[in-house]
């Protein structure tokens, strides 16, 4: 069971950062001008996109999870001073995302194995501590699918737009 624990600890901690990387290269193929448009009214720009997903992530992880191993005095204190700040602000939407992730990665690798499944309240509800990691890998991968259609659109879109 405890082997089963670390491959389960491990693969997540890869696959956030899988995601993130992904969705890195796919901004940073974008030029500027891009990250802030609008394919049409009511469809988030790529810079949205990024500063949503690294609200949520922080919400998810290092406020939801980190809360619980606040509480068990398990939590390294960088991870209690992170859950009890805001994300900074900053003039490129992926400095959020990178903060999110790597506050993700401590939490992450201090987590004991036994915490995986006790219960955290989320959004009125309870939900396990995978459950918490899993949410956020599926908004990640979401986010990654919105930039690319957008970012095709964009591409689609550009010799009209420099005509």
């Amino acid at each position: 069971m405890k082997a089963d624990l670390t491959l389960m600890q491990a693969t997540l901690a890869t696959a956030l950062e899988d995601l993130h990387t992904r969705i890195a290269e796919a901004v940073l193929a974008l030029d500027a001008r891009a990250l802030d448009w609008r394919p049409a009214p009511g469809i988030s720009s790529v810079h949205e996109l990024i500063v949503r997903v690294a609200a949520e992530e922080w919400r998810w992880i290092a406020v939801c999870v980190v809360a619980g191993m606040a509480a068990s005095a398990t939590a390294p204190s960088d991870c209690d001073r992170a859950a009890s700040s805001t994300l900074p602000l900053s003039d490129h939407p992926l400095h959020d995302l990178g903060n999110a992730g790597q506050i993700s990665q401590t939490v992450l690798a201090a987590l004991a194995l036994t915490a995986w499944t006790e219960l955290r309240e989320m959004d009125g509800g309870q939900v396990t501590v995978a459950g918490c990691v899993l949410h956020v890998l599926e908004e990640l991968a979401r986010t990654l699918g919105q930039i690319e259609v957008v970012a095709q659109w964009w591409g689609e879109g550009k010799e009209e737009r420099e005509a």
